[in-house]
């Protein structure tokens, strides 16, 4: 399964934990990558590498072992299976609609109002993001960048540099590798030009946070990204959201549930 990176959006908003002065550092430089430094011999960069993975693991899960990291074999035994194997056995009923042939007025009759999801293809066409959006454009721009893989147990947020997250994602054996869920990278001087980089489709331009101003509105941007076997949790979009995800690069599941399905039936 390649790896996703995902722009996702909403056309109103979900909470996060706001990066706080545990965070903070040397401001990146306006292209991302900051001033060059000194030469690092590969061994010492190794060794760096694996203690900012080591650390932000610790950090978010601090109750599990380095062992248990690895302990399901979950790589090694092909798990999931490549998505469109047939191996899988998930069938596949979400319908499809292109987005340049579906009016809003469509749109919400046959998917909004009664709450289906839905797959609409050609939504990205336009976008930059659909081939700027390349690992090695994103390591050499923006490999300086914190991203936010998770949260400590004091709500506070776990950062790892861009450079290391993605040779992590190459490299990860993990059962449940860090998984990148950024909420505030279009605000972060350097990596937000990647927020220009895309826009919401017409069919969700109508955005009812707006009204209360950019100051004032919840978090509505995020950046997601991570190797397979990553991902988030079972839940529901809170403040009453309907999410929309645009995968960039690579491939996404989604286990999608009506709402009158307890959620402890869905672990």
């Amino acid at each position: 399964r390649r790896k996703p990176v995902a722009a996702e959006g909403e056309s109103e908003s979900k909470p996060h934990a706001s990066p706080s002065r545990r965070a903070s550092g040397k401001p990146a430089a306006a292209d991302g990558g900051g001033e060059p430094g000194p030469r690092v011999p590969p061994s010492r960069r190794d060794a760096r590498h694996e203690r900012r993975i080591a650390k932000a693991k610790c950090l978010e899960y601090p109750r599990r072992l380095p062992e248990e990291w690895t302990a399901q074999r979950c790589a090694e035994r092909g798990f999931p299976p490549p998505a469109g194997n047939p191996s899988a056995g998930v069938l596949d009923t979400l319908p499809r609609v292109d987005a340049k042939a579906t009016t809003l007025a469509e749109f919400r009759e046959r998917f909004e109002n009664p709450g289906l999801p839905v797959m609409i293809t050609g939504a990205m066409d336009e976008w930059p993001a659909s081939h700027k959006w390349t690992f090695e454009r994103l390591s050499a721009d923006f490999g300086g960048d914190k991203m936010k893989v998770g949260e400590d147990d004091d709500g506070y947020p776990v950062w790892v540099k861009l450079k290391h997250y993605l040779r992590y994602l190459a490299e990860t054996n993990d059962d449940s590798p860090l998984y990148v869920f950024d909420s505030s990278f279009y605000e972060r001087k350097g990596i937000a030009k990647l927020g220009e980089e895309y826009e919401p489709p017409e069919l969700f331009r109508d955005d009812l946070f707006r009204l209360v101003g950019e100051k004032r509105r919840p978090p509505y941007r995020w950046m997601v990204m991570g190797p397979a076997r990553s991902g988030s949790y079972v839940h529901i979009d809170p403040l009453g959201t309907s999410a929309w995800n645009a995968v960039v690069l690579g491939t996404k599941r989604w286990a999608l549930f009506p709402p009158s399905v307890p959620k402890v039936r869905t672990y």
